[in-house]
């Protein structure tokens, strides 16, 4: 052992030179290291995330996208959850990844405007008829038990 390290320290030169080209071996080979953790490489085919997120993509070209789920402890058919979803989806839209008008929400699939002050117990009538009967919207964007509602907004490039 007293003559291996006798050596290392007698050729210092060649042992630095032997560690800085080790270094830059690995270092230049990791530049090709790529890491893709999304869920489309790790979920088998047959899982239903894997599978809802492929017929999101066939359906609208992209799979990247904003979701903000509001949940409520009595109900989403409320003039502060309307509030809350016209300020969140404005703000979405302000960012230059995502198309406002692309952004669905309750509001958005039912066409609702927000009324004057004492219109509003009928139009969230209205709104909760339209989003539980209506073939096309129940159970889409709200939940069936009217406790909860997202809102989507689909992203265009990398959102800032």
């Amino acid at each position: 052992m007293h003559s291996l390290t006798e050596k290392l320290i007698h050729r210092r030169k060649a042992v630095l030179f032997i560690g800085i080209a080790i270094t830059v071996f690995w270092a230049l080979n990791m530049l090709n290291i790529r890491i893709d953790g999304s869920f489309t490489t790790v979920l088998p085919e047959t899982d239903p995330d894997f599978l809802f997120n492929r017929t999101v993509e066939e359906e609208f070209g992209s799979s990247d996208e904003v979701i903000i789920l509001i949940q409520s402890d009595e109900t989403v058919y409320s003039r502060e959850t309307a509030e809350l979803i016209t300020v969140l989806s404005n703000k979405l839209a302000g960012y230059d990844e995502i198309d406002g008008d692309k952004i669905i929400n309750m509001l958005k699939v039912s066409n609702f405007s927000q009324p004057e002050n004492d219109g509003w117990e009928k139009a969230l009538g209205d709104l909760k008829e339209f989003m539980v009967t209506d073939p096309l919207a129940a159970g889409t964007v709200t939940g069936t038990n009217g406790k909860s509602t997202m809102i989507m907004a689909p992203v265009s490039g990398e959102l800032s």
